[in-house]
């Protein structure tokens, strides 16, 4: 279990450093992942229109899932699991759409 969080987490450092004008999907100490987080880069992106936004929300959605390693239920093992899992993908998106902070963004988040 440490080696795959070790792992995680240096994982999480080579994308960081690769990649520029991140947004940061991200998982505190609260959710047994050490602080996990991906990079994820936007800086191709035109935040002032609605394509641009939407392509930077799925971006962050599918950043959130793999910090979170969300699955589904057959692969989580439990309804339980599966339930820890969802709220650790919402959080992780929530703060990296409130990271962000573009109005766009936000909208698609909220709706």
């Amino acid at each position: 279990m440490k080696d795959s969080k070790l792992f995680k987490c240096l994982l999480a450092t080579v994308v960081a450093v690769g990649l520029s004008a991140p947004a940061m999907a991200s998982v505190g100490e609260s959710n047994d992942l050490g602080g996990v987080s991906i990079s994820v880069s936007f800086a191709d992106l035109n935040l002032e229109n609605e394509d641009g936004a939407l392509s930077l929300y799925r971006r962050l959605k599918r950043a959130s899932k793999r910090v979170c390693d969300f699955r589904g239920l057959n692969i989580a093992g439990s309804v339980s699991q599966m339930a820890t899992t969802r709220q650790c993908y919402l959080n992780a998106l929530s703060s990296a759409v409130e990271k962000i902070d573009n109005d766009l963004v936000t909208e698609l988040h909220n709706s």
